[in-house]
């Protein structure tokens, strides 16, 4: 990773914003390598780093997760 976020992000992802996943996604993220290193179709995915949220808040597990960048705030983008 090459980058971590200026403050506090949360990103709600829908299962067709990021890879290798099911269901929606609510992320915290720590951190964003911010040199798209997946293009697919001609669009660029961030692999991002963080930990999930569960639906009642409490923090779930560590994840990586290639994230299209469409749904990456603009704040985090390069």
């Amino acid at each position: 990773m090459n980058a971590d976020p200026p403050q506090t992000v949360v990103l709600h992802l829908t299962e067709a914003d990021y890879r290798y996943g099911t269901g929606p996604l609510t992320l915290r993220v720590h951190g964003i390598n911010r040199d798209p290193a997946l293009i697919d179709k001609g669009e660029p995915w961030y692999h991002l780093r963080g930990v999930q949220l569960r639906a009642d808040g409490s923090i779930g597990p560590a994840r990586d997760v290639w994230v299209r960048a469409r749904a990456v705030p603009p704040s985090l983008q390069p």
